[in-house]
């Protein structure tokens, strides 16, 4: 099925020499792994509250990306197209559905700098992001089109029902994250983020989390963490696992990150 090829041709007719580099380089501000870097820098190091807010309502998402695309079950555009080797399905983009969830939040959430700067931040990022998906071949303009859509409705439900409430946003996001459950048929990555979206919700629920951001003292405990989270997460994500140890590793990877401060806490006051 094809869902016009237009913008492709246009993006790509226009690109100068070494182009293609530049948009494979910019797309990763909608990647997976680059979002879960920023918004765990930001829960650790710059505001407690709305990072635990903003990983869980991404994860949610990320759980409806991989549901929607098993439901449609349409092709991306045709490989001769493409830039980069990609595989999966195309409908929605599954980009531009994670780059206007994670930077949208962190555009609702935060309270620097000013509000506008912010919205118009996140806005920038997300055309670019849709702009390098069509113009790498890997999606249609109506896939990114789509992408944005459902990631504008999905924060605007989990805004509605949770406010600023992380542990109201972990709610919606695990509900959401069980559509995209069904939706996939269980498939491993959807469990490996709906235990994701629990992880982080009994941590941030559970572990008496100081709400003090880190400033240098976090470096260490940080930079082990992530590494200890991102090992889990290369494990995990995309891997052929059973719905057990996918649904286990996203529910310690993410409890790590969000439980990560009372655990220093705890053995920085018993040294």
């Amino acid at each position: 099925m094809t869902r016009g090829i237009g913008g492709i041709d246009a993006i790509q007719g226009a690109l100068p020499a070494g182009g293609g580099d530049v948009l494979a380089l910019l797309t990763q501000l909608g990647d997976v792994w680059f979002l879960v870097v920023v918004l765990s820098l930001v829960y650790w190091f710059r505001a407690r509250r709305d990072g635990a807010y903003a990983t869980v309502t991404l994860l949610g998402g990320l759980a409806l990306v991989v549901g929607m695309k098993a439901f449609f079950g349409l092709p991306r555009p045709p490989s001769t197209m493409r830039l980069i080797a990609v595989d999966g399905f195309g409908f929605p983009s599954g980009h531009a559905i994670a780059v206007t969830v994670g930077w949208g939040v962190l555009a609702l959430v935060l309270d620097e700098p000013d509000r506008r700067v912010r919205v118009g931040g996140a806005s920038a990022v997300v055309l670019v992001v849709a702009v390098t998906r069509v113009g790498l071949g890997v999606h249609y303009v109506v896939d990114v089109v789509a992408g944005v859509a459902v990631g504008l409705a999905y924060l605007g439900i989990v805004w509605a029902i949770a406010g600023r409430d992380p542990g109201r946003a972990g709610l919606v996001a695990a509900a959401v994250a069980v559509v995209g459950l069904v939706l996939s048929g269980g498939a491993s990555d959807a469990v490996l983020l709906f235990g994701g979206v629990l992880g982080g919700l009994l941590a941030w629920r559970y572990s008496e989390v100081p709400h003090r951001p880190w400033r240098t003292e976090g470096v260490l405990p940080a930079t082990v963490g992530g590494g200890v989270v991102g090992g889990t997460l290369v494990v995990g994500y995309g891997g052929p696992l059973g719905p057990p140890v996918a649904f286990l590793l996203g529910l310690v990877a993410v409890a790590i990150v969000i439980g990560l401060p009372a655990v220093s806490e705890q053995v920085a006051g018993s040294g």
